[in-house]
C-alpha cells in the first residue's frame, strides 16, 4: 500500500529537524509533571470512577428486578465505563501499577483463555459467589472490563432470567463494585500524587504515550487482523462483544492527541518543542493526523471483527496499522530530545 501524502511530508520534514532540538531544562519539567497529573491523568480517572460508578448502579439495579430493559441500561452504563477506561489507558505508570490495578481492570489480552474458565469456575461451583472485596484478591482475570463483558454481553447473557440467574447476577455486581473500589483509589492516588523524580517521571509519560502506538497497531489491530483471510482472528478483537473495538481506539487516539497538544490547563509534551517554523509546522500536522486517526476509527459502521473479515475493512485496518505507527516514529523524532531522552531509548522496553 503506497504511504499517504502526509506521512511523506512528515518523514520529510522530520529529517530536516531531527537535530535542532535542546533539551528543556530541570525548571519546565517540573511545572510539566505537575500540569500532567492536574489536568491530564486525574481528572480522567475520575471520571473513570464515576462512570464505574454509574456502571455499577445500573449492574445492582437491574439485578434487583431483572429485565430487557435493566440489561440495555447495564450495557450501555458498561460501554461508558469502557470508554472512559480508554481515555486513560495510555497511563501505566505511576499508581496505575500499584496493586496491579491496570490489570485488574482490564486483564488483555487473554491468551490462554483464563477469564472464561475462571468465570465458568465460579458460576459453576456450589461455593458462595465471592463479594467485592473477596473478588479483589482473586485473579485479575475475573476482576475487570474483560469479565464483566462476557457476563453482560455473551450469548448466553440470557443466563441473568434464569435458574442460574441469581449466581450470575451475584458475580456481575462483585465484578462491578470491585472496579469501583479500584477507579476510587486510583483516582484518589492520582489526584495527590507527588513523584519525586520529575525527569523519570514524564520519560515514562512518554514511553506510554510511544507504548500506547504500538499497542494499537500490534494488538489492536495487527492481532485480529492476521496476514491474510485465512489467518483472520476476529475474536482477538478488543473488546469484540460488546462491540467496541473501533470506538476504544477511537478513544486511545484521542487521548494521545491531548497528551501531545494539550488540553485545559495541561499544555502536551508539544510544549517542549523548539518554536521555529519547520517543528511548528510538524507538530501541528502531527496533531492532526493524531485526530485524523480517531476519527476515522469513530465513523466507521461496522465492527472491527467485521471488518478483519472483508476485503475493503482489511485495506482500512492496513491503512490505519500504518497510519498508527508512523505516528508513534515522528513522535519519537519530534520528542525524544527536547525530553532528554536517548536515542536508543526503546518504548516497549520494561522499567
Amino acid at each position: 500500500m503506497n504511504r499517504p501524502a502526509w506521512i511523506l511530508a512528515i518523514i520529510l520534514l522530520a529529517a530536516t529537524v531531527q537535530t535542532a532540538f535542546g533539551e528543556i531544562d530541570e525548571g519546565r519539567r517540573t511545572a510539566l509533571v505537575g500540569q500532567f497529573i492536574e489536568h491530564h491523568a486525574a481528572p480522567r480517572f475520575e471520571q473513570l470512577h464515576e462512570a464505574t460508578g454509574v456502571m455499577g448502579a445500573a449492574v445492582s439495579g437491574f439485578c434487583a428486578q431483572p429485565g430487557a430493559d435493566g440489561l440495555k441500561r447495564s450495557r450501555e452504563a458498561f460501554r461508558r465505563a469502557y470508554l472512559a477506561w480508554m481515555a486513560v489507558q495510555h497511563i501505566k505508570f505511576g499508581p496505575s501499577l500499584r496493586d496491579d490495578a491496570n490489570f485488574k481492570l482490564q486483564f488483555w489480552p487473554d491468551k490462554h483463555g483464563r477469564t472464561g474458565r475462571q468465570l465458568n469456575g465460579l458460576l459453576l461451583s456450589d461455593a458462595p459467589i465471592p463479594d467485592a472485596s473477596a473478588l479483589g484478591g482473586l485473579s485479575a482475570a475475573v476482576q475487570g472490563f474483560p469479565a464483566l463483558e462476557r457476563l453482560l454481553f455473551e450469548a448466553d447473557a440470557a443466563g441473568f432470567f434464569g435458574a442460574t440467574g441469581a449466581r450470575r447476577c451475584a458475580l456481575a455486581i462483585s465484578i462491578a463494585q470491585n472496579m469501583g473500589a479500584l477507579t476510587a483509589t486510583l483516582a484518589a492516588d492520582w489526584r495527590s500524587s507527588m513523584p519525586k523524580d520529575p525527569a523519570d517521571f514524564l520519560k515514562r509519560a512518554y514511553r506510554n504515550y510511544l507504548e500506547m502506538f504500538a499497542v494499537i497497531a500490534d494488538l489492536k489491530l495487527k492481532r485480529p487482523l492476521g496476514k491474510s483471510l485465512k489467518g483472520v482472528r476476529p475474536k482477538r478483537a478488543e473488546a469484540w462483544r460488546s462491540g467496541l473495538s473501533f470506538a476504544a481506539i477511537a478513544r486511545n487516539l484521542g487521548a494521545l492527541g491531548a497528551v501531545f497538544e494539550g488540553e485545559s490547563d495541561w499544555p502536551g509534551l508539544r510544549t517542549a518543542l523548539d518554536e521555529d517554523p519547520e517543528t511548528v509546522e510538524l507538530a501541528d500536522s502531527l496533531a492532526q493526523q493524531i485526530i485524523y486517526g480517531a476519527e476515522v476509527s469513530a465513523a466507521r459502521s461496522d465492527t472491527l471483527a467485521e471488518a478483519v473479515t472483508t476485503e475493503d475493512g482489511r485495506r482500512f485496518l492496513e491503512f490505519l496499522v500504518v497510519h498508527v505507527e508512523q505516528l508513534k516514529d515522528t513522535s519519537i523524532e519530534l520528542l525524544a530530545r527536547p525530553l532528554g531522552i536517548s536515542e536508543g531509548f526503546n518504548a516497549l522496553d520494561g522499567d
